[in-house]
């Protein structure tokens, strides 16, 4: 079975082959990277909104705390699971 195996795999494994498969990682390599820009971006301008208006008040404790929520809210619910699904080329 073995054998089999390792015969379909050399068959299969053609430049035409190795070109789409290398296609398609930087097809998806690059949907990731425009995903994780895109949050990024979200973070900033909420940073933005904390730091640049005067809405929040003088209050530079609660400025600190809404940014240390957000940094660290942003790493465990979008950086964390994006690393987690980042692509990878197969071989």
């Amino acid at each position: 079975m073995a054998y089999f195996a390792w015969h379909d795999r050399i068959l299969s494994d053609t430049p035409e082959a190795r070109a789409a498969k290398e296609r398609e990682y930087r097809e998806k390599l690059r949907a990731w990277r425009v995903l994780m820009g895109w949050w990024i971006l979200c973070l900033l301008v909420g940073l933005g909104l904390v730091w640049g208006t005067s809405a929040l008040g003088g209050g530079v404790r609660l400025r600190i705390g809404l940014t240390v929520f957000a940094i660290a809210g942003y790493t465990m619910a979008i950086f964390v699971p994006m690393q987690l699904t980042k692509p990878v080329p197969r071989t």
